[in-house]
This record gives C-alpha cells, sequence and structure tokens, in this order.
C-alpha cells in the first residue's frame, strides 16, 4: 500500500513510503499479477480517495475506486482497464519525486495507469 497526502491549497504532496510507489510502477511496467492499493487524503483529511487495483498480469488491471468527503462513501463498481504502455511506466520511475517524498506528477502515474479504454475481451478469472 502506498499513501498521500496532501492539506490542498497548493500544499505539496508526501508520499509515505515513495519505496512502495516505485515497486508497484514496475510490477505495472512489467505486467506482475498482483494487488495494491492507493490512498490519497487531501483537505486537512476531508477527501480521500482510495483506489484498489488487481493487476492481472496480462496488460489489464481492475480497478475498484471509493471516495470519502466529510460523510459521504461512494463505492464505484470493479471496471477492468487496459493498463498503459511500458513506456509511460519508465517515464513515471523517472520522477525525482521516487526519491524524496512524492509529487503529483507520481500520485497521477498511480492514479491513472490506464490509457483510457475499458478491457473489451471475453472476461476471465485469474488463477
Amino acid at each position: 500500500m502506498t499513501n498521500h497526502t496532501s492539506g490542498g491549497d497548493g500544499e505539496p504532496i508526501a508520499f509515505a513510503a515513495t519505496s512502495a510507489a516505485r515497486c508497484v510502477l514496475e510490477a505495472l511496467r512489467d505486467r506482475t499479477k498482483g494487488a495494491f492499493t492507493i490512498v490519497g487524503n487531501t483537505g486537512g483529511g476531508q477527501f480521500l480517495q482510495r483506489d484498489t487495483v488487481y493487476s492481472l498480469g496480462d496488460g489489464t488491471a481492475v480497478l475498484v475506486r471509493s471516495d470519502t468527503q466529510d460523510d459521504s462513501f461512494r463505492e464505484y463498481g470493479p471496471t477492468r482497464m487496459v493498463l498503459k504502455d511500458a513506456a509511460a511506466f519508465e517515464e513515471c520511475l523517472a520522477d525525482p519525486g521516487l526519491d524524496g517524498t512524492g509529487s503529483a506528477a507520481l500520485w497521477t502515474c498511480l492514479t491513472q495507469a490506464y490509457d483510457g479504454t475499458c478491457y473489451a475481451g471475453t472476461p476471465t478469472c485469474p488463477k
């Protein structure tokens, strides 16, 4: 799991563990099977985004996202998405934020790892 926090109003993003972010980006680049959760906390704790991603090892992943704001909660149904190509993850791995406390670009890499298309093939269950 990797966490990031931002107080909002332009405050910088800080990751709890950039080493975990690096591990996730490498796994997505290499199409490794696995699961990870990213939790983002902004607005001094007022807003929370939680993404759980199940990488199926075939260039697709299932995304389950939930948002919490004050006293409301919304969970989006599981969506199987096509991952971006390996070069996109290489670019993310070159982000200097991985050697520090993180960056907005790194957050974007982790939460927008998809090429924007839903998986159109026959559903399969991972073994």
